[in-house]
C-alpha cells in the first residue's frame, strides 16, 4: 500500500518536472512565445533516467500501474 503510494507521488512529479523542462526549455532557452516541446518527450527521459540510476523503482510498480490503468487513460479522454 504505502510503496503505491510512492509510485504515484514520483509519477506526480515527474510530471510536473517535465511540465516545467518542457516550458523553460520552449520559452526560457529558445525564446518561443509558447513552447513548441511536449512534456511526454521529457516525461520519457526522466522516466529513462530515473529507471536507469535507481533499481529499487520495481518496488512501487503498484502506483506506477495505477497511473497508467487510471489516470492516463482519464487524462486522454
Amino acid at each position: 500500500m504505502v510503496n503505491g503510494l510512492y509510485g504515484l507521488i514520483i509519477s506526480f512529479f515527474t510530471a510536473l518536472l517535465a511540465i516545467f523542462l518542457s516550458k523553460y526549455v520552449g520559452i526560457t532557452l529558445f525564446g518561443f512565445e509558447k513552447s513548441p516541446f511536449s512534456p511526454i518527450i521529457f516525461s520519457i527521459f526522466i522516466g529513462l533516467l530515473l529507471n536507469n540510476s535507481f533499481k529499487e523503482l520495481y518496488n512501487f510498480n503498484d502506483g506506477f500501474k495505477f497511473c497508467i490503468k487510471y489516470i492516463l487513460k482519464a487524462g486522454i479522454i
